[in-house]
């Protein structure tokens, strides 16, 4: 009789992790499917879709903070079950941070997590990281770019990734462009928020540097299924760069804003940018 795999997902009631248990749900026969967050899922604004997901009963959910080694040894451990695959998708996420919440948040919560699968023997572990772990230059970045992180965010992810490559564990590592779609907070819809506001003052929305800035995307759904396709096919030591083939610009995603909020957009022009470059964040953003 054939062992259905058994899938943990780290954080998995965050963005990426709701459309992948419904994946998992809808499209695969995992069981059991353990979903460990520190947000209970009746508090993050779930879909019906989603909630729906969580609610099947092959979906074990336990609210655990995965900065504690003492709740990360229950989440592994509790039932006794061999895990085929772990898909870590914790990790903070909001910009502006300390160095010290991301060293907690990002890279100590990813090498305790993977210290546990490796003791527990799971098949594999497959690490979320950032496409801001390139050096920000105008060139399209393959994996073996050169890199260099632009935000202290993304520079704790490669500090997370040299060290989970250096573990006795299968490790896959994808680093995906800007992700969005059903549950999107942080990635597109920012944007569209703003749209509505500029719509309602019936003013022009003016972005940033110019429409040619590159805004590379891709949509949650191909990387739910790029998660599931590496679990399957995926080789420890395997790197893997997540985007669409759209290479999308600044200026294609403002002509859509456009389109369907019926204002006008333009950008800020580069003499205010380089007047703005010698002042503090705080005192532009004042």
């Amino acid at each position: 009789e054939s062992q259905m795999p058994a899938v943990i997902i780290l954080g998995g009631v965050g963005f990426i992790g709701r459309n992948l248990v419904k994946y998992l749900v809808d499209e695969t026969d995992c069981e059991p499917i353990r979903v460990v967050d520190k947000v209970l899922p009746g508090t993050a604004f779930l879909n019906e879709a989603h909630t729906a997901a969580f609610d099947n009963n092959r979906v074990q959910f336990m609210q655990k903070p995965l900065t504690s080694p003492a709740a990360i040894e229950v989440a592994f451990n509790e039932g006794g079950v061999k895990w085929d695959y772990c898909i870590n998708l914790a990790g903070e996420t909001k910009y502006g941070q300390g160095e010290a919440v991301y060293k907690e948040k990002i890279l100590d919560l990813a090498t305790r997590c993977a210290t546990e699968a490796q003791k527990v023997g799971v098949g594999k572990f497959i690490h979320v990281s950032h496409g801001q772990v390139y050096e920000p230059t105008k060139k399209s970045k393959k994996e073996d770019g050169k890199l260099d992180p632009w935000t202290t965010l993304a520079n704790f992810h490669l500090e997370a990734e040299k060290a989970l490559t250096k573990m006795d564990l299968p490790v896959i590592i994808v680093r995906p462009a800007i992700t969005y779609g059903p549950g999107d907070s942080a990635g597109i819809t920012p944007r569209l928020i703003v749209a509505a506001v500029y719509k309602s003052n019936g003013k022009k929305m003016k972005s940033l540097w110019g429409s040619d800035l590159r805004l590379n995307t891709v949509h949650v759904h191909d990387v739910c299924r790029a998660l599931w396709h590496l679990c399957q096919k995926g080789n420890g030591g395997d790197l893997y760069n997540l985007a669409d083939s759209g290479d999308t610009t600044q200026g294609h995603i403002n002509g859509l804003i456009a389109e369907l909020f019926g204002i006008k957009t333009g950008y800020v022009g580069k003499a205010v940018l380089s007047v703005a470059k010698k002042f503090a964040e705080s005192q532009i953003a004042e």
